[in-house]
């Protein structure tokens, strides 16, 4: 919890030049509490024109406008918690896409970040620092890790400071970052020749078949087991009214294979939960969904996109360079059991 308080004037004196500062308690990367101005939120510094060491600090309403100057500067690779940030700001509640945020300041940088999502997800961004801001982020939250996510050196640093190395896994591997500009999308032509439509996932399909689909790619993709409780879980998310539209494709009167973004910012969209039914698999229906979400993203004003899978799912890579993607990097995901 943040501490303020106001350094008033001595009554009689001159009018200060220049407005008191605000003071906050913080902590050093060391873990030594010390005390810095904080009167403008976008900074994290003690004092100007002096090296300090990395400082923690939560962040709080009225960062934003630092936090995601630092993300967008990664914006490949921060495209979820960019988006989370966007939609439910800085104050945590437990509710979708809410998080807790700790940043590792140096001088008036950002270098470092950890988020605590609601669903438990730590998500980590940066360079310098993040280990120290994962363990506070993890301290203050007071609630469980279920798993990792963001660049892949970041979630190596962040597991390994909270020693998380032999935690039970469902999900550890790595996973290759790959983007696409959408001007240069190659379209498969199975839409456009009639082949296969493409169309909205309506309630009734959220409702219905598509909670055993999504079970299904998760078990599948995830190694996340197919419970009752997860599937009443999973019609609850689909349901919700922020769920992010699913794109599906038809073909012969049956619906063949599905798709969606789970970031959409800044004209980037980030493909996510592409799935097709074993038996329907090596047809294209997949690489074709894809195709149609982006091209009809693309008529909508964006410009680039962003995925990742993972590093065996060579069937997948090879569906992702034939519409164009290039490797660009290496992502980090890990759920724990």
């Amino acid at each position: 919890m943040t501490h303020t308080r106001h350094a008033g004037t001595v009554r009689g004196s001159a009018k200060p030049k220049y407005p008191p500062p605000k003071w906050s308690d913080t902590f050093t990367s060391d873990g030594q509490k010390t005390t810095l101005d904080v009167s403008s939120p976008r900074r994290c510094h003690q004092a100007p024109n002096r090296r300090d060491p990395m400082k923690l600090r939560t962040l709080r309403a009225g960062d934003e406008a630092a936090l995601l100057t630092f993300l967008e500067a990664r914006l490949d690779t921060s495209m979820i918690v960019l988006h989370n940030v966007e939609h439910s700001g800085l104050e945590y509640s437990p509710k979708p896409y809410c998080g807790l945020y700790v940043a590792a300041c140096e001088g008036p940088a950002i270098r470092a970040v950890a988020g605590h999502a609601w669903n438990g997800m730590l998500l980590v961004q940066g360079e310098t620092g993040v280990e120290e801001a994962a363990r506070r982020v993890v301290e203050v939250s007071h609630r469980p890790v279920t798993g990792l996510l963001g660049p892949h050196h970041a979630v190596v640093a962040a597991r390994s400071a909270l020693k998380y190395e032999r935690r039970s896994t469902a999900y550890d591997e790595l996973d290759l970052l790959f983007a696409l500009d959408l001007p240069k999308l190659n379209t498969p032509g199975m839409v456009e020749d009639g082949k296969a439509s493409w169309r909205f996932a309506a309630e009734d399909d959220r409702a219905g078949f598509l909670v055993d689909w999504r079970l299904r790619y998760e078990a599948e993709t995830l190694g996340l087991p197919i419970t009752e409780a997860r599937r009443d879980k999973t019609r609850s998310s689909l349901l919700h009214a922020g769920a992010q539209p699913i794109y599906l494709l038809e073909h012969e009167e049956r619906v063949v294979s599905m798709t969606s973004f789970n970031a959409e910012t800044r004209g980037v969209v980030q493909v996510g939960g592409v799935w097709t039914p074993p038996e329907l698999r090596g047809k294209g229906f997949a690489r074709a969904v894809v195709a149609a979400s982006l091209s009809y993203k693309r008529r909508t004003g964006a410009h680039r996109s962003i995925l990742f899978t993972g590093e065996h799912n060579v069937a997948a890579q090879r569906s992702y360079r034939s519409l164009g993607y290039e490797r660009i990097g290496e992502f980090g995901l890990v759920l724990f059991n």
